[in-house]
């Protein structure tokens, strides 16, 4: 069983790799222009650009109590069509607390978990983790695929992207192997009201 931990990355610095895979994902779409396609790359921009203005902002954004079950059923309703035309069944969260976010972040950070989780099982597991006491909120992501691996092929874009947002949040999500799949948590701070 694999745990991968995140450190701080150099600022405002991307991995090299990570700028070789959106290199790759872009000429891919854009050599096989179509309809579908087309609407793909346009996705693509507008969550990278959001996603920019995060990172360059990361330090200043304002944070507020966000119903994190309910953030995470939004995430999965916009993502319903892709999960079916993937053949991905998406499981929701069974319950829900607040958490102390940027809600703009939460969102980005929610839609790629799912967009990596639907590249890596037949079946996703959303769900929130809160034991009382604990001044954190875990977002538990647990994907069936076989083998399970903890393989760099297992790196889509959407885990590389989801890795530098969360470190220029302060957040370090932990994804591991594990029997008949992957499951990855990402912890939050709770809201004190």
């Amino acid at each position: 069983r694999t745990t991968e931990r995140l450190a701080a990355p150099a600022a405002g610095r991307l991995p090299a790799a990570l700028l070789a895979a959106l290199g790759e994902c872009v000429a891919a779409t854009a050599a096989g222009i179509d309809g579908e396609a087309a609407a793909r790359l346009e996705r693509w921009g507008l969550q990278w650009q959001a996603i920019a203005r995060i990172l360059a902002h990361a330090a200043q954004l304002r944070r507020e109590s966000v119903d994190l079950g309910l953030a995470l059923l939004q995430t999965q309703a916009e993502w319903s069509a892709e999960a079916a035309h993937a053949g991905v069944d998406v499981h929701g969260p069974a319950c829900s607390v607040a958490v102390d976010t940027n809600p703009a972040a939460l969102k980005q950070l929610l839609d790629l978990l799912l967009e990596h989780a639907l590249q890596q099982g037949h079946t996703v597991r959303i769900d929130v983790a809160a034991a009382a006491g604990d001044p954190y909120a875990r977002v538990v992501v647990m994907m069936d695929s076989a083998p399970a691996t903890s393989a760099p092929a297992r790196d889509t874009l959407a885990w590389q992207l989801l890795v530098v947002l969360a470190r220029a949040l302060s957040l370090a999500p932990e994804r591991r192997a594990v029997p008949g799949g992957e499951r990855i948590e990402l912890a939050l701070p709770r809201s004190a009201t």
